[in-house]
């Protein structure tokens, strides 16, 4: 095994392999591009009973925002003539066709998502078929290669290289980035971004205003992901960390420079709602002159926090109710919305009320936009929290274990983490220590909101500490 590593170290700094590295990893995006519909292996490594996209409502909307930029528009023909002309002329038609709403689908945020068609769109010249794995290809693509060439620029070629090859062959990243309408592999696509642009000030530290600009282009990057999904808000974390971790800078600027990253990702995210604003002012404006069904009814900004959590509670909770089901959580807020707040809410069960925002019945309210609903199951977190911390700390302990033997590249491979934080410790390596803490923040999700159906595969941690242990391995053999 030892020899193994110590032949793949020496062929992982061949200059030759550089190149062939590079080509590989373009070859490897674009085969598995054409191939990956062939992939579906929904119970192993991929994430489960989330919904993420919704692709089946999100492809709706690609049509108006191909051809003339219109957002949130869709119709309800559903074979509209593919041309800008003919998208023109369904514009026109003024029977009560257009809408701004399909499900609850454009009222919850991350608006960014409509992007993630248009690369494919524009590829086939048509929204025909959208897809949003041409821009999940190219993602991953451009965080492959910024690893791989990252780390090597640093001088760690066995780490970039062990680290791209996990990252690209790991059945969970094939299975999201190429064989599934969905963006739950853009969380550790722009971990691997953020950790191949910042290896070199982590390893060998560069120059000020180079750091300064790769800083800031990878927070624009990190603005924008999040206004795709929003759970990679996480990698912020991350980045701060890798921030404060870099070489040979005064602390005070790395405060300045974490401050600045800090303002690029939220001015990025905000630039980006505001965007959104107004193309809903444009929209509620084109439909409501063309006779069709104007959405009035509110808008959040992404996804509620305190409900999440309620539901996540059900991962181990059971003696309290909780459990990872919408409905649930619904069923047991109604009553108290209706008593304590006379809200007045009808629900016979689903993802809804059975209350609407328009005469015609078509826009229905969600949960997630009552104000009050969110305080009812905070209540009943915190409530259950503080009158039982145990029951809460036990099931805290059960989602690290969860994490630790449910985690990538393989099962048990979390638990690399014990031995190689102990020797990043004892050896001083505190370069290693600041890339295992930045991939620590991306447990965040499966720590404090859920760990089953696959969330723990959000971790990033076991592919540091194998490629760390593998580095530490090689030097000590070399010696």
């Amino acid at each position: 095994m030892t020899n193994a590593i110590r032949r793949f170290a020496l062929w992982s700094e061949n200059p030759k392999t550089k190149r062939k590295m590079v080509l590989g990893i373009i070859c490897y995006c674009i085969l598995f591009y054409f191939v990956g519909n062939w992939f579906q292996i929904p119970d192993f490594q991929s994430r489960q009973k989330t919904t993420g996209m919704a692709h089946h409502l999100a492809e709706r909307f690609v049509y108006f925002q191909y051809y003339l930029g219109l957002f949130p528009v869709a119709t309800l023909n559903e074979e509209p003539v593919l041309s800008k002309s003919g998208a023109l002329e369904e514009l026109e038609k003024d029977d009560g066709r257009l809408v701004m709403e399909v499900e609850h689908w454009s009222r919850l945020g991350e608006h960014a998502r409509i992007w993630a068609y248009m690369p494919n769109a524009f590829l086939r010249g048509s929204p025909k078929k959208p897809s949003v794995r041409l821009f999940n290809t190219l993602v991953f693509l451009g965080a492959l290669l910024t690893l791989y060439l990252g780390f090597h620029a640093a001088g760690q070629p066995l780490a970039g290289t062990l680290l791209t090859l996990m990252g690209g062959l790991t059945p969970y990243f094939v299975y999201e980035i190429f064989g599934r309408q969905n963006v739950f592999g853009l969380l550790g696509a722009g971990f691997f971004l953020l950790i191949g642009m910042h290896a070199k000030s982590i390893f060998i530290g560069i120059s000020k205003w180079y750091w300064i600009c790769i800083t800031l282009i990878g927070a624009v990057v990190l603005g924008f992901l999040a206004e795709i999904r929003n759970e990679t808000i996480i990698l912020l974390a991350s980045l701060l960390c890798l921030v404060f971790f870099a070489k040979h800078k005064h602390w005070l600027l790395r405060v300045g420079v974490a401050l600045m990253a800090f303002l690029a990702v939220m001015g990025t995210r905000d630039g980006i709602k505001s965007w959104f604003d107004r193309e809903f002012e444009e929209a509620e404006q084109v439909v409501a002159r063309h006779k069709g069904n104007v959405y009035n009814g509110p808008r959040i900004e992404g996804h509620r926090f305190w409900h999440p959590v309620y539901c996540g509670l059900g991962d181990f909770d059971t003696q309290y109710g909780y459990r990872w089901d919408d409905q649930a959580a619904y069923r047991y807020a109604v009553p108290i919305l209706n008593e304590k707040y006379k809200l007045n809410i009808n629900y016979t069960g689903g993802f809804h009320t059975q209350n609407y925002y328009d005469a015609d019945s078509m826009y229905y309210v969600k949960f997630d936009e009552i104000a009050e609903y969110e305080e009812v199951v905070k209540d009943k977190v915190i409530q259950d929290i503080s009158n039982d911390p145990w029951w809460y700390v036990s099931i805290l302990f059960k989602r690290i274990l969860t994490i630790l033997t449910y985690s990538l590249p393989f099962p048990l491979a979390g638990w690399l983490l014990l031995p190689a934080g102990y020797l990043m410790w004892k050896e001083r390596r505190y370069e290693w220590m600041a890339l295992l803490l930045a991939s620590l923040a991306l447990v965040a999700t499966p720590l404090l909101i859920y760990s089953g159906d696959g969330a723990t595969y959000n971790a990033m941690f076991a592919f540091i500490s194998i490629a760390f242990l593998s580095h530490l391995l090689v030097g000590k053999c070399n010696r």
